[in-house]
């Protein structure tokens, strides 16, 4: 198999499932748009908050009902977690309080982002496949700190070193740590 899509089909022909959380999101709403290409080689399951879900993913849900299930709940809510992991063979967890709601609540993201991975966690943990499992989290450059112009981006291997007041950066950081 050549392209990525195509790895996620199993050497038996097996569809894997692909859990994502954060669908409706910045970040989700690409990996949904990018993923409903593969439908033919992947089951997707879309965990959806209380949020309106945008047009074109309401579209590509209803146009794909066959490989695309939607489950409403919380990422704080660990059985709502456990029934996205369950029978999952990937995780991607993109779902997050970001800026600049995180920046009104910090306390409440430092919780939020921080016990959404402890919930991804412990579901992996829970699955009697859970070392096939895969994971993938996603950062931020936020976690390395301020980036003055003219370069707003991070590299891999840059330091971390949190702004101080940077709750999201910090919840980023800690679920991080969670997941290692």
């Amino acid at each position: 198999a050549g392209t990525p899509a195509e790895k996620l089909v199993s050497s038996e022909g097996k569809k894997y499932t692909v859990f994502l959380t954060g669908g409706t999101g910045v970040m989700g709403q690409a990996v949904v748009s990018e993923l409903s290409h593969h439908l033919d080689l992947i089951n997707l399951r879309l965990l959806i908050h209380k949020r309106p879900i945008p047009s074109f993913v309401s579209t590509i849900i209803k146009n794909n009902q066959s490989s695309i299930e939607v489950i409403n709940g919380d990422l704080r809510d660990y059985n709502t977690i456990l029934k996205g992991v369950t029978g999952a063979d990937y995780v991607l967890h993109v779902g997050r309080m970001v800026s600049p709601y995180a920046d009104s609540f910090p306390y409440e993201t430092l919780e939020v982002n921080i016990e959404r991975m402890k919930n991804i966690c412990k579901a992996v943990l829970a699955q009697e496949n859970k070392d096939s499992i895969k994971v993938v989290y996603i950062g931020s450059v936020a976690e390395t700190g301020g980036r003055n112009y003219p370069y707003h981006y991070g590299r891999i291997g840059d330091p971390i070193n949190v702004s101080i007041y940077d709750h999201y950066a910090l919840s980023k950081v800690i679920a991080e740590m969670t997941l290692v």
